[in-house]
């Protein structure tokens, strides 16, 4: 978790990347006069060694890098997307400059790409190709010049230089790979614990219009971060928290209409999603890289005793609210011990947010994404925005395809933060009803009218799973694409799941 041509795999939480939007926040891109890409060659690390002349005709991204390079690990699986999206059409060639070989290996079993992987300890490949920082990327055209050159961590320009390469060799192609808006503005921030990316398509608005509009945007997250994070002492649900059992403590206009949200939420589908669960979810610490796709550490399950106990103080009932005046209210939590936590719901509010500014603004054509939450508006120029899911699997690989036009997007998965313990699969997303994982799904992802409706139906559905999930989702008013436990999909009546 680009809205392009080729979608691009959503994951949910911190993403990441740009579900089909964008990258990640903070590299730079330094075009190029076309100059030509140097031929190199090397003995293959993994898979066979190539040669840039073999792919001449397409686009080739060159890629450095190593085990030492922290910004490197969050590239593969960038990596990863793109080589499943674009796949022959695309050639890619990965560059390692490990001196030892064999931690190499080691590092491209736990970050696999589905590409050729060069081994340079010497350097003399990118040398070549002038790498001045880690991680760098080199774009190469068609006709076998090079296009871009990027640098930093990973790379914000990367798909959307892609892209254009590819529509340029297909134009006049009645096809998915024709151009889309004109003169797209990308933003990219983080807040709220995860990757923040805007795109919007200006119309006939300056740049500088748009930009005015998008620094609104960010700062509006900023902002409602500081109302719902648990990790600032001084939020209002940090407040609401540390007050549970007392008194009602008053609340901001937007904390109390999302919180009225969640609760009835909870309320429709009897508690199986639950703003309250946050006791319960202090038992289950994962330390895995979201969208990693990689077993980490949970030190142990816990006991069904600490799990009873935990319970006992989850219940959305417990949640008092009571309205004043100019929609604020109060929030009292009934028992000590209780505790509220947005963060399911509160990136899927925030994006909402900015869809109304955005819209306010008078732009029709956008996406807003937070995380694994998107929204796009309108169209991608010619074409709808489209979005692809994430195989829960297979690092890299789709299972399909979504157009999404004035509508909401987001899936949860057990890969996203998970342990393997004696063989068993334990990950962050509880049932209430038991205090442990849900067992009935693999991936559950959602299209509904709001951000914050989908953040809510891609939990209730991934625990129901199957057509019980699906049953749930129609009764919602809302459409999406479930694995069950055992791999199988699950997809609703007319919704169109294209090929990736």
């Amino acid at each position: 978790m680009r809205p392009l041509a080729p979608p691009i795999p959503c994951r949910p939480t911190l993403l990441v990347f740009w579900l089909a939007v964008m990258t990640v926040l903070g590299a730079a891109a330094r075009p190029v006069s076309a100059e030509p890409a140097p031929e190199v060659s090397l003995s293959a690390l993994k898979g066979p060694a190539v040669t840039l002349s073999q792919f001449r005709g397409r686009p080739v991204v060159v890629d450095f890098w190593a085990t030492w390079c922290e910004p490197c690990k969050a590239a593969m699986a960038e990596h990863a997307q793109l080589i499943a999206l674009y796949g022959p059409r695309l050639g890619f060639i990965s560059v390692d400059l490990d001196e030892d070989p064999a931690a190499a290996l080691q590092f491209l079993e736990r970050h696999p790409l589905n590409a050729p992987a060069l081994h340079d300890p010497t350097g003399a490949v990118a040398s070549a190709y002038g790498v001045a920082e880690m991680p760098y990327a080199v774009v190469v055209g068609p006709d076998g010049q090079i296009a871009e050159r990027l640098s930093g961590p990973p790379y914000p320009r990367l798909w959307s230089v892609v892209e254009r390469l590819m529509a340029a060799a297909n134009s006049g192609k009645p096809s998915a790979d024709r151009p889309g808006c004109p003169g797209l503005v990308d933003r990219e921030a983080t807040a709220m614990g995860t990757h923040i990316a805007l795109r919007v398509c200006p119309g006939t608005s300056t740049p500088d219009a748009v930009n005015h509009t998008l620094d609104a945007a960010i700062a509006e997250i900023v902002r409602l971060e500081g109302l719902w994070s648990t990790w600032i002492p001084t939020s209002e649900i940090s407040k609401i928290d540390a007050a549970a059992g007392g008194p009602a403590v008053p609340v901001s206009a937007e904390t109390f209409a999302l919180l009225k949200a969640a609760r009835a939420g909870s309320e429709r589908f009897e508690g199986l999603f639950d703003v309250t669960f946050a006791p319960l979810g202090s038992l289950w610490t994962f330390d895995t890289p979201p969208g990693a796709h990689v077993a980490t550490k949970l030190a142990r399950v816990p006991t069904a005793a600490e799990i009873e106990a935990k319970q006992a103080l989850v219940g959305y009932r417990g949640l008092i609210l009571t309205p004043t005046s100019g929609g604020a209210g109060t929030v009292r939590l009934e028992r000590v011990g209780m505790a509220v936590h947005l963060g399911g719901i509160g990136k899927g509010a925030a994006v909402d947010r900015v869809v109304t500014l955005l819209r306010h603004a008078g732009y029709q054509n956008f996406c807003a994404q937070a995380g694994g939450d998107l929204f796009c508006a309108g169209r991608n120029g010619d074409r709808p925005w489209r979005v692809g899911i994430a195989h829960p699997r297979q690092p890299g690989a789709l299972i399909g395809a979504l157009d999404v036009e004035n509508a909401a997007f987001s899936t949860s998965g057990d890969y996203e933060r998970f342990a393997i313990i004696d063989g068993k699969r334990y990950h962050h997303i509880l049932d209430p009803r038991t205090g442990m994982p849900a067992t009935a799904s693999q991936s559950a992802t959602v299209l509904a009218p709001t951000a914050t409706d989908a953040e809510i139906l891609t939990k209730v559905s991934f625990i129901l799973g199957g057509e019980a999930g699906l049953s749930a989702l129609a009764r919602a008013g809302a459409k999406g694409v479930l694995v069950d436990a055992a791999g199988a999909r699950h997809v609703s009546p007319g919704l169109p799941l294209g090929s990736p």
